[in-house]
């Protein structure tokens, strides 16, 4: 799946499971794109979206790691 379209699914998911916009979109959008580049296992990168979530969104752990679940199939 290209990049942009993994973002724009996981925005969407973001509004379904949280019920607003992401707050810091364009950093968001940064990490989602190293992310799908990095060469680390999926496990790191779940866990770097994970803390970027909880840290600069916001979100409680149990949101952010349905999300990170979610990108995760995207990537796979």
């Amino acid at each position: 799946m290209p990049r942009k379209d993994i973002y724009a699914e996981f925005e969407k998911k973001y509004r379904e499971v949280v019920g607003k916009e992401p707050d810091n979109k364009d950093d968001l959008r940064m990490l989602l794109i190293s992310i799908a580049r990095a060469e680390s296992t999926i496990e790191t990168r779940k866990k770097e979206l994970v803390n970027f979530l909880t840290t600069y969104e916001g979100l409680d752990a149990e949101k952010a790691t349905e999300l990170a679940e979610y990108v995760a199939k995207l990537l796979s």
